[in-house]
Formats: structure tokens, C-alpha cells, sequence
């Protein structure tokens, strides 16, 4: 027998999904217009645990950035007080970076993670600092 196409998990988002620990995150991308320029790690992270979770974002490069997840919350990766950034990211939108996505009480997973431009809905595209 076929299976029934409702069983097969679909994702439906440009970005990749990442379970770590007790933390799920949705939609991860790296917006970067040029590679070797800063880049905006967006995506939604929900923590379902009792306690605070810091993530940690490292790409091969050694780039790395970090995150707060706070208990029985869910944030984006991108807002205002929550933007978490790389200061340099090796490939330009179209292309796809290994990330790996580690929590202090879930080990680590690493993940192919595609590269979007500023052009797209994803804004604003990052600058130096």
C-alpha cells in the first residue's frame, strides 16, 4: 500500500526545523545579501521546559552567536530585542551554510541552512557594525 499523503511531514517554510533539548526551532534561514558579510539569524524558537535554555549558533567559519530561550516561551530569532546576529557568513543569499544549533541541557545538531537575500521578505538585510 502507498502511504496517504497526509502522513508524510511536510515542511512548508523556506527554513529548516532544528529540535534541541527541550527547544524546537522553526524556519531557521541566515539572511546575508554578499558572503562574507554579517548575516541575521531569523526563525522562532519555542522552549517547552521548565527553565531558561542559552542556544548557541556556530557555522564552520567560527562565526558564532546566542540566544535566551526563556521557559514556556516562544521568540523570533529577529526582533527588535531578540535579533541574534553572525559577524560574518561565508556564503551570499542562495547558498546554504552548516549551522550547528547546541543547548547547555539538549547536546547539539547540525543542519544545513539555506542563505536568503535582503530583497526578499526577510528585512532589513543586515550592515556592519
Amino acid at each position: 500500500m502507498s502511504p496517504v499523503q497526509t502522513d508524510a511531514s511536510l515542511n512548508g517554510a523556506d527554513g529548516v526545523p532544528v529540535d534541541v533539548g527541550h527547544v524546537a526551532i522553526r524556519d531557521l534561514v541566515v539572511l546575508a545579501d554578499t558572503a562574507d558579510g554579517p548575516g541575521v539569524i531569523y526563525g522562532s524558537v519555542s522552549n517547552e521546559s521548565d527553565q531558561a535554555e542559552q542556544l548557541r549558533f556556530q557555522l564552520a567559519n567560527g562565526a558564532t552567536a546566542t540566544f535566551r530561550a526563556p521557559a514556556h516561551q516562544a521568540l523570533s530569532l529577529s526582533g527588535d530585542s531578540t535579533k541574534t546576529t553572525l559577524a560574518t557568513v561565508p556564503s551570499g543569499a542562495g547558498g546554504i551554510v552548516a549551522m550547528r544549533v547546541s543547548a547547555a541541557t539538549g547536546g547539539d545538531v547540525t543542519v544545513n541552512v539555506p542563505v536568503v537575500g535582503g530583497q526578499s521578505y526577510y528585512t532589513p538585510t543586515p550592515s556592519a557594525s
